[in-house]
């Protein structure tokens, strides 16, 4: 009998100090998936109506043979922001958008300069 409440008394300090470090393992994986969160959602810029952007293509994603397809669509104007903060894009023909898109999902688009072109000998 004394020795199974010496091992009962060893398996509760264990189960203490395990528990211990199972909350402080779980704070520090909410704080880490937290920031992590926060570094992928949120758009570092307030991108001003008028602006040309491209639109990340989020169904290629999920798509297995998606491999082929483009990243990013556009260019886009932003026509407007929502009070969430997502944005309301058109066709540069002037044609809104149905849904918002987020801010995370937009880039700004930039003007290639006409490519100069070899001479060939």
């Amino acid at each position: 009998m004394k020795h199974f409440k010496h091992k009962l008394g060893r398996v509760e300090t264990m189960m203490k100090v395990t528990g211990k470090r199972a909350v402080n393992n779980i704070k520090e994986a909410q704080t880490r998936q937290k920031r992590n969160y926060d570094q992928r959602h949120t758009n570092q810029e307030n991108l001003p109506v008028g602006t040309k952007v491209l639109k990340k293509t989020l169904r290629r994603q999920d798509r297995k043979g998606g491999k082929g397809e483009k990243l990013w669509i556009g260019p886009y104007v932003i026509r407007g922001v929502t009070k969430s903060g997502s944005y309301l894009l058109s066709i540069t023909d002037g044609i809104i958008f149905k849904s918002a898109i987020n801010g995370a999902n937009l880039k700004v688009w930039t003007d290639v300069p006409a490519a100069k072109t070899r001479k060939t000998e």
